[in-house]
């Protein structure tokens, strides 16, 4: 006489869509995991059944396959998980028994760095924390600040040349670069900038580090520290001049361009003294 089968429903808080590409299944939209083992422990929470006659419903929640894959900014293995609800009375048959297919996203990778996926409000690889440091996967970007002319460009190796002007110390050079960079990330405000100098200047080859850190997640994520190199001209020596006397007698030498100090030949030997 029961001709009413068991119904199958989730508790409020989770919801449920269809993917066009998997027609008949529950896709719960509201959650994702980490692992199988989370997964089963969510649907043995969430999952109800209700009879209109029996109280005593037997459950069994079964997986059926994780081989789909879903693309979602990162790649996800859709779960199907098969749930059956049975009326312990009478047992399994078309009115006393009733089946429903889940379907559940669990991460597997990064697959697709976007911005913002750190600071949205997501947790995106389901891992029960909402935008952890694992998630911001954009690292902090170094670059000049706008509306400065720099004398610069950067070479196939990345190291980037700053021609002009020149300093004649570490610490000239070191607070002009400190004047023109500027760092920017799609979630940190507050970067934290060092600069590096040398341990002497080696004229145009002089390189210094500029290391722009997230302070809220360089310990865990390697992605937020960032290093670039600039090389600036840095020249504390002065120049020297000397003269010397080892160049040949030359008769019909003649400079029309520059100035020049001429020394008739004569019998005297001179010596350097600089």
């Amino acid at each position: 006489e029961d001709l009413m089968p068991p119904a199958i429903f989730m508790s409020e808080g989770v919801t449920l869509t269809e993917l066009p590409e998997y027609l008949g299944r529950d896709f719960v939209i509201s959650h994702c995991f980490d692992s199988s083992a989370d997964v089963a422990s969510f649907l043995r929470r969430n999952i109800h059944a209700e009879d209109d006659c029996a109280q005593d419903l037997l459950i069994n929640i079964t997986e059926v396959t994780s081989s789909y894959v879903w693309e979602k900014n990162h790649k996800y293995n859709l779960a199907e998980y098969a749930v059956t609800a049975t009326d312990s009375r009478c047992g399994a048959g078309e009115n006393w028994s009733m089946s429903k297919h889940f379907l559940v996203k669990v991460f597997d990778e990064y697959n697709q760095d976007v911005k913002l996926q750190g600071c949205n409000g997501v947790d995106e690889n389901c891992d029960g924390q909402v935008d952890d440091c694992s998630e911001d996967r954009t690292p902090p970007i170094i670059s000049f600040k706008e509306a400065l002319t720099v004398s610069a460009y950067e070479r196939d190796n990345g190291l980037t040349i700053i021609d002009n002007p020149a300093f004649s110390s570490l610490e000239e050079a070191r607070k002009y670069l400190k004047s023109i960079i500027k760092a920017d990330d799609d979630c940190a405000a507050d970067l934290s900038i060092t600069i590096s100098s040398p341990p002497v200047a080696e004229c145009a080859n002089t390189v210094f580090t500029v290391t722009v850190t997230d302070p809220r997640c360089s310990e865990l994520n390697p992605l937020q520290t960032v290093s670039k190199d600039f090389a600036l001209v840095v020249d504390g020596i002065a120049p020297s001049v000397s003269a010397g006397f080892e160049r040949e007698a030359d008769l019909t030498y003649f400079d029309q361009e520059g100035l020049y100090l001429h020394i008739d030949e004569i019998n005297n030997d001179y010596e350097n003294t600089m």
